[in-house]
């Protein structure tokens, strides 16, 4: 089979919440089974709270073409985005407190943001002499905006890291997808 015939496309949908039911014992298992999956695809814990069930990491850089070493990509698409713009990701895992019917929501939700810059511009002569510096925009006198833009979840990754907090716990078993809210 020809690597390329079994793509894998990126899915904007969010990845559904799991529901779980977990005693204290395997909660305190599936908060920090959430924490080590984070941490082995590279993202840094910025925020870890056991008492909220909220885990919260720094935004890094994602996975580009030269650096094969990395997975924090789950797709074709979501690799070369991320080869040919700067994207960066940022994980939050949240479980929720118990409920009256004895079971959690587990939630992953992969935030992506594209770096933004204002595009150089040549208009005179000297803003030549200042083209390939850096926080020089030819066409201001101050400094350029630069800027991170939400472009929006990351349902794929989303999906595979709820699912390997879940295996890693030892509560694969136990899922059943958590019925989304209709209005």
């Amino acid at each position: 089979m020809l690597a390329g015939c079994a793509a894998r496309y990126a899915d904007p949908t969010p990845a559904a919440p799991a529901q779980i039911a977990v005693n204290d014992a395997e909660y305190a298992a599936l908060f920090e089974a959430s924490e080590t999956v984070i941490r082995r695809y590279g993202w840094p814990v910025g925020v870890s709270d056991a008492r909220q069930g909220l885990i919260t990491t720094d935004p890094v850089g994602s996975q580009h073409a030269f650096e094969f070493w990395r997975a924090d990509v789950n797709t074709h698409q979501d690799f070369w985005e991320s080869t040919m713009a700067s994207i960066r990701r940022t994980v939050t895992v949240t479980i929720s407190p118990e409920q009256p019917d004895g079971n959690r929501v587990l939630e992953v939700v992969v935030q992506k943001e594209r770096y933004s810059q204002p595009k150089r511009q040549i208009n005179n002569s000297a803003a030549v002499m200042y083209f390939f510096r850096q926080g020089i925009d030819a066409r201001q006198a101050g400094s350029p905006a630069y800027h991170w833009l939400e472009i929006g979840r990351d349902g794929a990754m989303e999906a595979r890291l709820r699912d390997q907090i879940l295996s890693e716990a030892g509560l694969g078993a136990m899922v059943a997808q958590a019925p989304l809210d209709t209005p």
